[in-house]
């Protein structure tokens, strides 16, 4: 049997693959999610030229900053849910390699 062929070979190389994937999938999760994020605060500073004629940009970086009812759909979204499922599985790797 080819040794480039062999399981062997085949499951030590598995676990490095999935973190590659892992990683760059996280990476390209975080650059959206701040493209998101600014794109966001945008949608509220119009809409609050549009009711109040001026924006506080303060105040608008304040409620979307952290964990608040503002950006709840900006933090738990269809991405978000794929890096978790992308952790547990990296996980679940390590813990059968």
């Amino acid at each position: 049997m080819d040794s480039a062929c062999s399981p062997v070979r085949y499951e030590k190389a598995y676990p490095s693959i999935s973190l590659v994937v892992t990683i760059t999938y996280s990476s390209a999760a975080i650059v959206y999610q701040r493209i998101a994020l600014a794109n966001y605060r945008e949608v509220i500073k119009e809409a609050w030229l549009q009711q109040n004629g001026t924006a506080d940009l303060q105040y608008i970086k304040d409620i979307t900053t952290g964990l608040t009812i503002h950006v709840n759909n900006q933090y738990f979204n269809l991405y978000r849910f794929f890096l978790f499922i992308a952790c547990i599985w990296c996980l679940m790797d390590k813990q059968n390699a």
